[in-house]
């Protein structure tokens, strides 16, 4: 297998674990709009295969966002190549959120702490998130329908406390490839371990389905992130990709 078709299959595999509840398909492109000010999932992105030539989708894409209210944005994965200077003789802002795709090979990683997994996010869950990552009613209703639309098998990862979640994440497997996502800790809980424990779980899961592969999505410039995903074998860069905005 190439190098280029595990960046395409890691592509995939995100895109299914943190699917927009709003998707228009066209020309070999993926419309997402989701609402809310989640870029992923309010952004157009080229599939495998495209021209990576944006010209003939914008039109319809701008119309979409314009409805919703939004701006039109365009994610650009390394893999399209060719896409930013097209996008540059168009107009399009400046590249934003440079974002790193990490890859690991599973082993059992077994936590330290207890760590309680489920097929479906609990209320406590999806409350804890909210806090932890800030989001406004009106976002945290987006969050949770696009939950309700991941197809492939999940599990969401806990660690509780006294006063409620510490800890969380979930993990998606899709295209062979275990995808963590949203792992978060309590402000005050942090340095005690708690977010590797939630990663180490679904890793474990998923190897013990057999599952050789890891990856997630990090901010280029969250640096205590990619340290800690590092120390739990997320060390290959696969592929980066950022946003551009007209």
């Amino acid at each position: 297998m190439d190098s280029l078709d595990l960046c395409w299959r890691a592509e995939e595999a995100c895109l299914n674990a943190f699917p927009s509840p709003c998707t228009v398909l066209a020309a070999g492109w993926l419309i997402r709009a989701s609402g809310g000010p989640v870029r992923r999932t309010n952004s157009v992105n080229p599939l495998r295969g495209a021209s990576f030539d944006p010209t003939p989708i914008l039109p319809e894409a701008s119309q979409i966002y314009q409805r919703l209210g939004q701006p039109l944005i365009v994610r650009v994965p390394a893999m399209a190549v060719g896409l930013d200077e097209a996008l540059t003789a168009g107009g399009f802002a400046a590249p934003e959120a440079e974002t790193l795709t990490l890859l690991a090979t599973l082993a059992p990683r077994r936590p330290q702490v207890e760590v309680a997994l489920s097929e479906r996010p609990s209320q406590a869950w999806l409350g804890a998130r909210a806090e932890m990552s800030g989001a406004d009613e009106a976002s945290a209703k987006i969050y949770a329908l696009m939950l309700r639309q991941i197809c492939a098998p999940v599990r969401f990862a806990a660690i509780g406390g006294a006063d409620g979640l510490d800890a969380i994440a979930y993990g998606a497997i899709s295209r062979g490839i275990l995808v963590i996502e949203s792992v978060a800790t309590r402000h005050d809980r942090r340095g005690r371990g708690l977010g590797s424990a939630v990663v180490a779980a679904l890793l474990t899961w998923a190897h013990d389905l057999e599952v050789a592969q890891a990856c997630l999505q990090v901010m280029a410039n969250n640096r205590s992130a990619i340290t800690l995903y590092q120390r739990l074998g997320f060390d290959a860069l696969l592929y980066r990709y950022h946003y551009r905005r007209i």
